[in-house]
């Protein structure tokens, strides 16, 4: 007796194509016109700023999130993107807009440079510790 398994085989196919064709359907219906670009969601009730680094980085209605001595932290329009950007990355009239001090920006460098000294110091009297454990 032999059994055929031609309609059970096309199934898993029929299954495949089907969902090929929703997901082209879905990427189709997100770009109605390939030249046209979707623009960025627009902060509402947010301060915003818009500058260009010395490298030529345009950064476009980010937030100023924190203002620190050696650059800002900033959040993008998409409120999921952020980073930091340095005031040595920018240009002069941008590092006075907000408010750069260079003496401040020297002792944040330097507190910053003794924190990691500790930190060494400590992970390697640490080390030297569990060694003289195990020894």
């Amino acid at each position: 007796m032999k059994t055929s398994y031609s309609c059970c085989s096309r199934v898993p196919l029929l299954l495949l194509v089907a969902l090929a064709l929703c997901l082209g359907a879905a990427a189709r219906a997100q770009v109605s016109d390939p030249g046209e670009v979707k623009s960025k969601p627009k902060p509402e009730g947010r301060k915003t700023i818009t500058f260009t680094d010395r490298n030529g980085h345009r950064y476009e209605d980010v937030e100023v999130v924190t203002i620190e001595p050696d650059g800002i932290a900033y959040l993008e329009a998409d409120r999921v993107h952020a980073g930091k950007v340095k005031f040595t990355d920018m240009t002069e009239s941008d590092r006075t807009r907000l408010g750069y001090d260079p003496d401040r920006a020297v002792r944040h460098a330097q507190q910053q440079a003794e924190q990691e000294r500790s930190r060494l110091a400590t992970a390697q009297r640490a080390s030297a510790a569990r060694q003289l454990a195990a020894a």
